[in-house]
């Protein structure tokens, strides 16, 4: 099974949150891999299942399946000031399943030609950021953090630097009403300021 192929390949004895992609064109994919991983979480194999890039036509389809017996504990998805995904954060929150946001400093496919396209500064230059990152003596990194913190988002940062590592953890202060209205207003609009999968329609 693909749980047991992770397992394998992550030597774990156990799996505290296994996710689903919503990659799938067909939404019977969707939940008939829903349901293999309900199995596993009533088998005690897993600790909690989530979802992961799932628009809000696939949050409403799973959740409103009447065959569902366990709802998404958590959802993984893109969250940074360029893509709010704001329905997808309303409907998770009226839900209470958690946000975890990926690519909160910028993403895999954000090349210099994607910030032309955008017309806007890669996410740890843009003046709304270092303006913030001055006034609290801290890097860009950790104001775009603090960002999705103080929205309620859980944040999973990647960098294999010790230095940059530590740096991400510097979050120990808060934004001000202004400096978070200041970055709220830099979202793009709809899907437009996607940094991450930007081949993949998300379906």
């Amino acid at each position: 099974s693909c749980m047991g192929r992770s397992k394998a390949k992550i030597a774990a004895e156990g799996i505290e949150v296994y996710f689903k992609k919503g990659h799938e064109d067909i939404a019977a994919l969707r939940l008939e891999s829903w349901r293999a991983m309900e199995d596993a979480y009533l088998a005690g194999k897993v600790g909690a299942i989530g979802v992961s890039n799932f628009s809000e036509a696939h949050l409403e389809k799973l959740l409103a399946w009447p065959e569902l017996r366990v709802r998404p504990a958590v959802h993984q998805t893109e969250l940074h000031p360029y893509l709010q995904q704001r329905g997808v954060v309303a409907r998770c929150e009226r839900e209470g399943i958690l946000l975890q946001a990926y690519a909160s400093l910028g993403g895999q496919d954000s090349a210099a030609k994607h910030w032309a396209e955008l017309g806007v500064p890669p996410l740890l230059e843009h003046p709304a950021v270092t303006k913030a990152a001055a006034a609290h003596g801290k890097p860009a990194s950790a104001v775009l953090l603090r960002w999705a913190l103080q929205k309620g988002f859980a944040v999973i940062p990647k960098s294999k630097s010790p230095a940059r590592i530590k740096s991400n953890a510097d979050v120990g202060f808060a934004l001000t009403s202004a400096e978070m209205a200041a970055l709220d207003a830099l979202d793009q609009g709809g899907m437009k300021g996607r940094l991450c999968w930007r081949k993949d329609e998300l379906r």
